[in-house]
């Protein structure tokens, strides 16, 4: 008799145990919305409109790399012409508001233009601002043959997006 009992009561704890046993816990669950949300973060960087390789005519070589690590851009360089070489340390960079009266002293992008900028960084010392403009401002204006415009040191260019290990443009 008491086998009995002990069996009737046995057996709905097994089956509960078995079916709770296939669902997913909370702290499961979590670890999977984390690994989704990593996953489109991941993505959400690859397709930034700034990082990649860069080159101030598509028939060269990469000479500068932008890359995003969460909110943060930084720049490398390697030497001119020389794809063998290494890339330099990084060097942080900063994002700029769209409408920063400092951009204009950069490009010939006057203050009702700033629409136009999808995004713009710069090193913290200024020596090289990266642009990038909406691919419909580029092709209606004569003056960009490129949607991605550089300040170098003084001087102010479209610039290339290409392939960062050769020169096939992006």
């Amino acid at each position: 008799m008491m086998i009995a009992r002990f069996a009737t009561l046995l057996c709905p704890l097994l089956l509960l145990t078995s079916i709770t046993a296939c669902q997913k816990t909370p702290t499961t669950q979590s670890s999977d919305a984390q690994g989704q949300s990593s996953a489109q973060s991941s993505a959400a960087e690859a397709q930034d409109t700034l990082t990649g390789c860069y080159t101030v005519s598509h028939t060269e070589p990469a000479q500068i790399k932008i890359s995003k690590h969460g909110d943060n851009y930084s720049m490398q360089m390697r030497q001119y012409n020389d794809p063998s070489k290494d890339w330099d340390t990084p060097t942080p960079m900063q994002v700029l508001a769209n409408d920063n009266p400092e951009i204009g002293k950069y490009f010939d992008i006057k203050a009702g233009e700033s629409k136009f900028l999808e995004k713009v960084i710069a090193r913290p010392d200024r020596v090289f601002v990266l642009a990038k403009i909406t691919d419909s401002f580029a092709s209606l204006n004569p003056q960009y043959d490129s949607p991605y415009l550089g300040y170098i040191y003084k001087a102010s260019n479209t610039v290339y997006k290409v392939s960062c290990t050769g020169s096939k443009a992006v």
